[in-house]
């Protein structure tokens, strides 16, 4: 299921920075994108768990993100931290949270930033089957994303981000061949410091 909410995401991703140059073009002339940013993000996430019994769940996700970058000229390098709440249901047990520790590289496009973005994410998860067993998984993350600023400081920013967990768990124990993959398509406002 989360599959097939991807691949129209994605296709509006590719469509949207071209897209979104010409709304913000009146926005301002190119900007330094040095420093830090604080955010807030809301947005759609899928849920799909492959194994020895398969599962899916679509839902609401939205959390806090922090950015740290470094304009260097045609080029912005960064890394951040986010983390987004959420509650979806697959084979025995809830994805509530999702951490990620990400590095972020991408174009300045003059009226915005076009960027690629990956790193470690860790996966909050609650036991459906005897209610007290949450558990977390480590994984990584892969995605893309653009940020446009509005005005002064505050900007706007979309990502398709695509998630992979391994070694899910079911009343505390490993079930093998099992893996999880968290689809995430989400908008921020920001303000940028």
């Amino acid at each position: 299921m989360t599959r097939h909410l991807l691949a129209p995401l994605l296709l509006a991703a590719l469509a949207g920075p071209a897209t979104a140059q010409g709304l913000f073009a009146g926005a301002g002339a190119a900007r330094d994108w040095t420093g830090a940013s604080l955010g807030v993000g809301v947005g759609v996430a899928g849920l799909d768990v492959d194994g020895i019994v398969d599962g899916s769940d679509t839902g609401s996700i939205g959390g806090l993100r922090f950015n740290v970058d470094r304009d260097l000229g045609d080029y912005v390098l960064g890394g951040g931290i986010d983390y987004d709440f959420t509650e979806l249901s697959a084979v025995g047990a809830t994805l509530e949270d999702l951490l990620r520790v990400k590095l972020r590289g991408g174009v300045d496009a003059g009226t915005g930033l076009v960027y690629a973005t990956g790193g470690y994410a860790r996966g909050g998860f609650a036991s459906e089957v005897d209610g007290e067993n949450d558990f977390s998984l480590d994984g990584y993350f892969v995605g893309i994303g653009a940020e446009f600023p509005l005005s002064g400081g505050v900007t706007v920013g979309a990502e398709l981000l695509h998630h992979r967990f391994s070694d899910i768990r079911v009343q505390g124990v490993a079930v093998q061949d099992a893996d999880a993959e968290a689809n995430v398509a989400q908008v921020s406002l920001n303000y940028r410091f």
